[in-house]
């Protein structure tokens, strides 16, 4: 028996009922393989893919703090060790789904799916405050604009074909615009317009035909790594996109792991921002002030010009970490000697969400002013 036959779809039953209702017989491949049917029979399905990073077991986390507000039961895999189907319940809301937690292809990366819009209810009271209240020990991970851009063109590499972008959501400081691409433009023409006026993607929906105007993937990618599967190939989109974005977080999180003792010797942990933001004592102030709004967070600024050093004590795992900037593009970060991984990625994501955009760069020698 194939993982394709693993599930029984079922044209009376949504997806995430099937998904419960078989969860003992769950699959990587099966689950997949079932989104690719629910893609041909309902013109509006699409499966939500969120990667995390966790050292344990994050259905466990989810159980946990999901139970606070919802009703939460889970079925584990018989086929494939580690795999969760949880089923949802808000009772007072009256809504109902499904999630599955599989493993990555890596160690301590993980793959929260389910068929609910990230738009609906469903989602916004059953997925997304959960997610919020793990962040602090199964975190995630962002996608700057340049990054995004070499996964796509990747998948294009791969597939062997271009990717035609249809719905564009940018923002800058000033404002948010989305575009839908009436005509036909290539990655190239949006990734070059972004930089020409200065934007910031959050997320990109593409097509990708094959001869004969067959459908061979649709898909989208915001800056949070997350995956939309709307249709097409589920063996291409696991093997090349999926994939890809599970190795990035990967990366994230190996930038992040640096010892204190290795960051003290002059090798910390870097965000680099994409232009210069901490020009002056004002700008200082305003990242002091988007890491104070971090929840169980404080902040103590030591100095704010002509240099910025920055304490920051997060409560919710006890980690501590010293941050400072002695030029207007990069920041650097000390860990203490209780300091996560997820400790330090929530203050990164804060700055990239709130502040400015940026990326961590690869570990180099840094001279930290004082």
């Amino acid at each position: 028996m194939t993982d394709e036959r693993l599930f029984h779809p079922s044209d009376d039953l949504p997806f995430g009922e099937v998904l419960w209702r078989d969860a003992d017989k769950a699959t990587r491949t099966g689950l997949l393989s079932l989104a690719e049917h629910y893609s041909r029979v309902d013109g509006f399905f699409a499966l939500t893919i969120v990667p995390r990073y966790s050292v344990v077991d994050p259905a466990g986390l989810y159980e946990e703090l999901g139970g606070m507000f919802l009703q939460v039961r889970s079925r584990r895999s018989d086929q494939q060790k580690g795999l969760t189907v949880l089923r949802l319940a808000h009772v007072q809301r009256r809504l109902e789904g499904s999630v599955a937690i599989c493993p990555g292809r890596f160690d301590g990366v993980w793959l929260v799916m389910t068929d609910m819009k990230r738009s609906s209810d469903d989602y916004r009271h059953l997925v997304e405050p959960v997610l919020q209240l793990m962040a602090s020990r199964a975190p995630g991970a962002w996608l700057s604009t340049a990054d995004t851009q070499e996964v796509l063109y990747e998948l294009e590499e791969r597939l062997h074909l271009k990717l035609t972008p249809g719905r564009v959501i940018s923002s800058n400081r000033e404002r948010s615009s989305i575009e839908y691409m009436k005509k036909r433009r290539s990655l190239a023409d949006v990734f070059g317009e972004l930089r020409e006026r200065e934007l910031v993607l959050r997320s990109l929906d593409f097509t990708a035909f094959g001869k004969g105007s067959r459908l061979v993937l649709a898909a989208g990618i915001d800056r949070w790594m997350r995956l939309k599967y709307r249709g097409g190939s589920r063996a291409l989109l696991d093997d090349h996109l999926v994939s890809a974005v599970e190795a990035k977080l990967r990366q994230h999180v190996r930038r992040l792991d640096v010892p204190r003792e290795d960051a003290l010797s002059g090798r910390p942990i870097v965000f680099r921002f994409s232009r210069a933001v901490l020009t002056d004592r004002s700008r200082n102030r305003e990242l002091v002030d988007t890491l104070a709004t971090l929840p169980n967070v404080s902040v103590c600024a030591f100095h704010l010009n002509p240099y910025l050093h920055v304490a920051l004590v997060d409560y919710a795992d006890g980690s501590n970490m010293d941050i400072f900037a002695d030029d207007p593009v990069t920041l650097s970060v000390i860990p203490g000697k209780r300091c996560s991984v997820a400790a330090i990625s929530r203050a990164f994501n804060a700055v990239y969400a709130h502040f400015a955009s940026g990326q961590i760069a690869a570990v180099e020698n840094v001279e930290i002013g004082s």
